[in-house]
């Protein structure tokens, strides 16, 4: 499994080569050309002061949208090599963040659709350039949030159309001024909608969005342009779906993903998601600085990131991690979904009731996780795993490196495959297979199935610690995970079967050669229990 998705982008390739054809492509300089950083910086300008009589509804951010536009700052410089300082007003910064009232007169933009504009970097910037007025800023890094709350007030099909209706359509549609009220028809339908906000740029009293909506991603996508990130398609062409066109990969995407592909009931991205990672780490290089020590994600978190931390059951997460080191955990021990963990680079994963909500940056590294209260299917990657099920009938891969495996309660079906594993079913009738490497096994509690590989392939070595004779079962299968008959194996001298007893260990020793094999044993088993030659002919 871990090498469907190590180092693998190819499946966002085509998107790839979209963004490479917007040559050329924006970023901003460094400033030290021998600094791996560079330096960005930002500043939240007056613009209620400096728009005058000439911009009615240009606004400056509040405290609340000061914070959380440093947050959104703060989650672009994790995983990229961008150090954001904030500086006053007096002179232009390279982005520059304000509010509109869905009216922008300096930007042109009147689209209550439109959740907020932004622009791309420029090379000539001058950082020295004293500002007295709006148009001394420099255009580029300008970010703009739209913080009218659109309310449909009224849908009305034309062919339905009264002749009282028509009136008072009419008067609606000359007493709108597109800040308090707008309205928008097609061919067949007529539209009217109501701002929740209309004094917004008069007195910008507003909290912040909320982690997970959309108008807290709108901040999200706007920096991203601000720093360089086009969009995941071309600008008046089609905006033909894809996953890696959707929300799934990237907040620079418009379409939302399809359930088919991933499901986040309605919530959005919380982080720069695994697409935006790859394309800005390309364009700023990889903070490698970033959470370096042994971190947790999910429950229990120590990340001091939002977007990485969960508290209640009902909690929601929408996230791409980024960690530079460490020996690091996922922990989704409170929910009680079925989920599916993986821990490959690229890889996505359904926790906490959601589809596809978690992915793992390419050049992340996750040793561990911890499973929820339901059914779990774990999925390890090429490093030492440790692997624990928790609650629920968990069905865990450890696949390649040193594995820890735990089933935890439930009856679990436990699988490690190269390296040499320690695996525990803990509680439950579980499945146990430790492939290839050096193994201990741990049934647990109840009856347990032990599966062994007999094949040329088979170099696994494996000792059970607690084989209890009346409950527990040893099961052989072929590479193609065929059950074998031993006794008939033996009979057409297919295998040879070694059997040893060590009284004072209570320890019975296996050891199983292929015909091919025969200087030493494909398969070696060393059962601690009572076990004798016909339990194996069962």
């Amino acid at each position: 499994m871990s090498a469907i998705y190590k180092n693998d982008i190819s499946e966002f390739n085509d998107i790839i080569e979209l963004i490479k054809s917007f040559k050329p492509l924006k970023r901003w300089k460094k400033q030290d050309p021998n600094s791996d950083f560079t330096e960005i910086t930002f500043s939240f300008p007056n613009w209620s002061q400096l728009r005058g009589d000439k911009y009615k509804t240009l606004t400056t951010f509040n405290e609340h949208q000061k914070k959380l536009a440093k947050k959104v700052l703060q989650q672009w410089s994790d995983v990229a090599n961008i150090n954001f300082v904030e500086k006053r007003t007096q002179h232009d910064t390279h982005i520059k963040l304000g509010a509109y009232n869905n009216i922008n007169e300096l930007t042109n933009d009147t689209d209550y659709f439109i959740g907020g504009v932004a622009f791309f970097p420029k090379r000539d910037f001058d950082s020295n350039k004293k500002v007295e007025r709006i148009e001394d800023y420099n255009q580029s890094g300008q970010v703009w949030i739209n913080l009218s709350e659109t309310k449909l007030l009224k849908w009305i099909k034309k062919s339905n159309i009264t002749k009282e209706q028509e009136n008072k359509i009419n008067n609606f549609k000359k007493g709108t001024d597109k800040i308090s009220t707008y309205f928008y028809e097609d061919k067949d339908n007529i539209f009217l909608y109501k701002n929740e906000n209309n004094n917004a740029h008069i007195n910008n009293d507003l909290l912040a969005p909320q982690s997970g909506t959309y108008k807290e991603l709108i901040y999200r996508h706007e920096l991203g342009h601000a720093l360089g990130l086009p969009h995941t398609f071309k600008e008046g062409g089609a905006f033909k779906y894809s996953p890696q066109n959707s929300l799934m990969y990237s907040v620079m995407a418009y379409n939302y993903p399809q359930s088919q592909d991933a499901d986040f009931c309605f919530y959005f991205p919380m982080s720069p998601m695994l697409l935006d990672v790859y394309v800005i780490q390309k364009f700023y290089g990889q903070n490698i600085t970033t959470r370096t020590d042994d971190t947790i994600y999910g429950f229990n978190s120590n990340t001091e990131r939002d977007c990485y931390s969960l508290i209640s059951p009902d909690d929601v997460i929408i996230s791409c991690i980024w960690d530079a080191g460490g020996n690091d955990t996922l922990d989704f021990s409170k929910y009680n979904f079925e989920q599916k963990i993986d821990l490959n680079q690229g890889a996505f994963s359904d926790v906490g009731g959601l589809k596809s909500n978690i992915s793992i940056a390419y050049g992340t590294i996750i040793e561990n996780v911890i499973g929820g209260e339901d059914n779990d299917h774990i999925i390890g990657n090429e490093v030492n795993n440790h692997l624990l099920g928790n609650k629920g009938n968990d069905i865990i891969y450890g696949y390649d490196g040193d594995d820890k495996i735990f089933g935890g309660k439930g009856s679990d079906a436990l699988y490690g495959n190269e390296g040499n594993d320690f695996i525990n079913g803990e509680d439950g009738c579980d499945i146990i297979s430790g492939g290839n490497g050096h193994n201990m096994l741990f049934g647990g509690k109840n009856a347990d199935m032990f599966f062994f590989e007999i094949s040329n392939k088979t170099n696994s070595h494996n000792k059970i610690m607690d084989y209890n004779i009346n409950e527990d079962f040893l099961i052989f299968l072929d590479e193609n995970k065929i059950s074998l008959n031993i006794k008939k194996l033996i009979s057409q001298n297919s295998i040879s079967l070694n059997m040893s007893f060590q009284e004072e260990d209570n320890l019975t020793k296996l050891a199983i050669k292929t015909k091919e094999q025969l200087e030493v044993p494909n398969l070696t088993i060393d059962i601690v229990g009572n076990f004798s030659y016909e339990d194996l002919f069962y």
